[in-house]
């Protein structure tokens, strides 16, 4: 059985006493724990908005920095011609040519639509489309080729003349070309004139017996693209 005197009074408090620090100590502690964690949680949060507006700043330059690189049109033009001497002209024209150019590479890319060329009448385009072309099965034509000593640098208002050599696949059929190009530069950006010779046979698009002494086998081509 505890006896309680003065002396064991006084250990009791004391005891107390100490648990009662202690316990203040811990909550102390655990208050400062929470505060430290929000701190962090701040710090965290400030520093996650910080890397999110860098890392749209990194976007917007590059991105301005792939739109200087590059010049681009979807309103390019290309004309071309298969007539034969006293017969009715065979010509059609695509004004929805789409072209990209890579000013630092010289890389230069052509796609044009086959339904996007116009003829002068009706039953020919739509010949053209159903019987030579074939465009449901084939509906574009491309390009990829590079221009030959290519220096946006010294481009200006002087025309000067450029090889192009590259691949274009028409028809499912592709083949390597060179072809000359004429190139100056304007307010807007950069114009390519290019005038050049196709084969029908390279592209596997055949002529009707009924109607081939009236469709040229070598077909003239010119495109024009003004890149801005």
């Amino acid at each position: 059985m505890l006896e309680l005197n003065w002396d064991n009074g006084i250990k009791i408090q004391s005891l107390v006493n100490r648990n009662f620090l202690d316990s203040n100590k811990s909550i102390g502690r655990s208050i400062a724990d929470k505060c430290n964690f929000f701190r962090n949680f701040k710090r965290s949060s400030k520093v996650k908005v910080m890397i999110k507006k860098l890392l749209l700043l990194f976007i917007l330059l590059a991105n301005s920095v792939y739109a200087q690189e590059r010049l681009t049109t979807s309103k390019g033009e290309i004309t071309f011609e298969a007539s034969v001497a006293f017969f009715e002209a065979v010509e059609a024209k695509n004004n929805n040519v789409f072209c990209t150019l890579n000013v630092s590479r010289g890389q230069i890319y052509f796609t044009a639509y086959i339904t996007d060329f116009r003829f002068e009448r009706s039953l020919m385009e739509q010949h053209f489309n159903e019987n030579y072309l074939e465009s449901k099965r084939y509906p574009k034509a491309v390009f990829k080729g590079i221009i030959d000593k290519f220096d946006s640098k010294i481009i200006d208002a002087t025309v000067r003349k450029h090889w192009i050599s590259g691949k274009i696949t028409i028809h499912g059929k592709s083949k390597r070309i060179n072809v000359p190009a004429f190139i100056t530069k304007t307010k807007e950006g950069i114009l390519i004139k290019s005038d050049f010779t196709l084969n029908t046979d390279d592209f596997n698009i055949t002529i009707p017996f009924m109607v081939r002494s009236k469709i040229a086998k070598k077909v003239n081509v010119a495109v024009v693209a003004s890149l801005k």
